[in-house]
């Protein structure tokens, strides 16, 4: 086993360690919010830098790749961590605080486990394993994301159209991300992408009136835009079917007729 191994065995599972003793010593303490999440975010960029580096030559050509891969790469691992820090400070429950820090550690063992996978075993690697991941990664991270923007307006009195445009950088990060991995480039994906952002952006004004909790607006907010996502990635990729769409339709329905019968109204 080379040291290159070694070292990179050391970020995947310390990594995820660190940040873990990082979130309990931010509620341990209750401040120090910008330096904690200074140091998960060095962290993570630090762990996908040398997981995605190649260990074969170092020409100009497989640097330039390694530079596109490692922000690619890094764009879910790093959204994740700045959105669950968010979630964690809403939480007034410390039981549930524990259990989205230990959740969102293993995530995170597993994303940069993923990753290392990705770049030392290409041979036997499943090509949809981080696409997969990723994806589910992703939605969590949007739950998350809209949580925060619905308390930080119903709470905070924070600007709607602030939020809304900080909830659309994230989307439009994560939406790349998505296509990206699934094979499709910036000029295939461009058009979808915005689509996606116009009716993400109408969606979060409309669930802004609705009288329930920022909860079940999060919830129904991810719904719209994970459906969304997958039928045009799907779409683009040319293998959406009826059979697809109607599946999609009937988890939406399921979701949001759930969330309808057992949301608190008014």
């Amino acid at each position: 086993m080379t040291h290159s191994v070694i070292f990179k065995r050391l970020l995947v599972w310390g990594t995820p360690v660190l940040g873990f003793v990082a979130w309990e010593e931010w509620l341990r303490w209750e401040r120090a919010v910008w330096e904690v999440l200074i140091i998960l975010t060095w962290l993570e960029a630090t762990a996908v830098w040398y997981l995605t580096k190649r260990s074969v030559g170092v020409s100009s050509t497989q640097k330039r790749l390694h530079h596109n891969e490692y922000w690619r790469f890094l764009i879910s691992p790093l959204t994740f961590v700045w959105m669950t820090s968010g979630y964690i400070m809403i939480l007034e429950n410390w039981w549930w605080q524990q259990i989205i820090i230990v959740g969102a550690t293993v995530c995170g063992w597993l994303v940069l486990a993923n990753i290392a996978d990705r770049f030392t075993r290409s041979a036997s690697y499943p090509p949809q394993s981080f696409e997969t991941l990723s994806t589910n990664l992703n939605a969590v991270t949007i739950f998350f994301a809209a949580t925060v923007a619905y308390s930080w307006i119903a709470l905070l009195n924070t600007s709607v159209w602030v939020m809304a445009l900080a909830l659309l950088v994230v989307l439009t990060a994560l939406t790349y991300q998505t296509l990206w991995i699934a094979g499709l480039s910036l000029a295939r994906a461009w058009l979808a992408i915005i689509v996606i952002d116009l009716l993400f952006v109408e969606l979060f004004w409309v669930l802004l009136w609705l009288p329930n909790t920022y909860y079940v607006k999060a919830l129904l907010l991810l719904v719209g835009t994970y459906i969304t996502i997958n039928v045009c990635r799907n779409q683009l990729l040319g293998i959406l079917t009826p059979t697809m769409v109607r599946r999609y339709l009937l988890i939406a329905t399921v979701i949001v007729g759930l969330v309808v019968l057992t949301a608190q109204w008014g």
